[in-house]
């Protein structure tokens, strides 16, 4: 087997705290690397420092400081003109490599396929801020001549998100476009196959971090208008009746997405609701509606809650606070081992002061969290927040703490009264002040409970809380105390 000069480009723009992760994952190929080229978008944090920290280590680091910052386009092009390797891969500084075996098992697909050019790629790994994987695009990959597909946006080509080319083909294909930071990868990925076939390794190889910037970061309706600039772009190279199927197909794919947004309640409530009888049906739609969503809800749960506590337990371990898995969560922990089979949210107390709140809150936004809801007592007062990670819903309660007792506030839908988020009923639970926390392991995870458990939730759930109940409301338990008030609930 050949041994291929391997050149890989490193966009960098203030990802200091990742680019170390990024350039081992590199240094630990089991194909010998020839060159990374690291290029510094002008960053403003360390990252000088840390990719002169690297250079130390590595001698196959070219680096590159840009002279003024020209976006993540520009800096790849520069990237690709200071190297010199037969075969090129670009990766981002805040994504790294899942398998050591990314670059070998790319070129011995390359070299498969020889003497046809071909471009051979890896799946891609999900993984959060922290670089724990969340998801994996390994389905529904095309293979060979995928142009029309990445058109129709049809399965997870989109998702080629590292793979090697020679230089040969980037020069013909690229550079990238350095008037636009939004999908230019995406352009250069449809420049390439409307030339050159694709082939998969069929083994994951890059790990794709989501940070909340970059595409995530941009509103639908940039996306939406950058993707029909690129559709418009390429399809002119197809036949007519090409053309015309793939125009029909996103005419129906927006059609979809349009009766979707609109949601089945409003739909409903729009031809139903004009008759006594269409009320009836009206009502009836959405009980079905909310049961719908209440099981999808739970199926996204029950697939993802284990491994996103043991992720909340390293952000809120970093947040510096003192926090620990709380009401139904804590129950299920300790009684059963295991979360709640009826549970659809993780549960969290936190002592905090108010001044503390909100660097709290964006710790946890930066984590990768979206906040979901906030509730006011008295429409002023932060009391709790609930938030959504990977899809699970987790509620935050802000507890109140003296030397003896500490308490949080809830919020209940009063009984016999128009449910209104604006008006709520107020309850107060209260148990022995929490000291300390300690360390409880369920499924292999160590999470912070309160210490003494058995204590706090007897207290909280009454002496038979190892007894299941079914029939247990939160606001009549034995610590609950009504108060005055109102609860009032902000969504997002």
């Amino acid at each position: 087997m050949k041994t291929h000069t391997i050149s890989v480009i490193i966009p960098n723009y203030n990802n200091a705290k990742f680019l170390t992760q990024c350039v081992e994952s590199i240094c630990s190929q089991s194909y010998p690397i020839h060159e990374i080229v690291i290029v510094d978008d002008c960053s403003t944090d360390n990252s000088k420092r840390v990719i002169q920290e690297l250079m130390c280590k590595h001698n196959n680091i070219i680096p590159v400081f840009l002279l003024a910052n020209g976006g993540v386009s520009n800096a790849r092009n520069q990237g690709f003109l200071a190297s010199s390797g037969e075969i090129v891969t670009f990766i981002d500084a805040d994504d790294f490599y899942f398998n050591k075996n990314k670059i070998k098992n790319e070129i011995s697909v390359i070299e498969k396929h020889f003497p046809e050019e071909v471009i051979a790629y890896s799946y891609t790994k999900l993984v959060d801020v922290n670089g724990i994987p969340t998801d994996e695009y390994n389905l529904n990959y095309f293979e060979g001549d995928i142009f029309t597909k990445l058109l129709e946006g049809r399965g997870k080509t989109a998702f080629i998100h590292s793979y090697c080319f020679t230089r040969k083909q980037f020069e013909k294909c690229g550079p990238y476009d350095k008037n636009s930071n939004l999908y230019e990868d995406f352009d250069l990925l449809l420049a390439l196959a409307s030339h050159y076939k694709f082939f998969s390794t069929h083994d994951t190889g890059i790990a794709y971090r989501q940070t909340g910037t970059g595409l995530s970061s941009q509103s639908q309706e940039k996306h939406n208008s950058r993707l029909k600039e690129l559709r418009s772009k390429y399809i002119r190279h197809l036949p007519f009746f090409r053309k015309l199927q793939i125009k029909m197909y996103w005419l129906c794919i927006l059609c979809y997405r349009k009766v979707k947004s609109m949601s089945l309640k409003s739909i409903a409530k729009k031809t139903l609701n004009r008759t006594n009888v269409g009320k009836l049906f009206y009502r009836k739609i959405c009980r079905i509606y909310d049961w719908i969503i209440k099981i999808k809800n739970r199926k996204v749960f029950n697939q993802n809650s284990e491994s996103v506590v043991a992720t909340l337990q390293k952000i809120l371990d970093e947040s510096g606070e003192f926090f620990f898995f709380d009401m139904g969560t804590l129950l299920g922990i300790i009684r059963e081992g295991k979360i709640l089979k009826h549970d659809i949210d993780i549960d969290i107390g936190v002592h905090i002061s108010e001044e503390n709140i909100k660097s709290f809150q964006e710790h946890l936004i930066s984590s990768g969290c979206s906040i979901y809801k906030r509730y006011l007592l008295n429409g002023t007062d932060i009391v709790e927040e609930s938030y959504l990670y990977r899809g699970v819903k987790f509620d935050v309660s802000y507890y109140r703490c003296t030397s003896e007792t500490d308490s949080c506030i809830l919020f209940y839908h009063k009984p016999n009264k128009p449910v209104s988020l604006e008006n709520m009923g107020v309850v107060e639970l209260t148990c022995t002040h929490i000291a300390r926390t300690e360390k409880r392991k369920f499924n292999g995870i160590s999470v912070s409970v309160p210490e003494n458990p058995d204590k706090y939730l007897s207290e909280r759930y009454g002496e038979d809380w190892r007894i299941p109940n079914t029939n247990y409301v939160y606001w009549q338990g034995p610590s609950a105390k009504l108060i005055e008030g109102f609860g009032k609930v902000i969504s997002f």
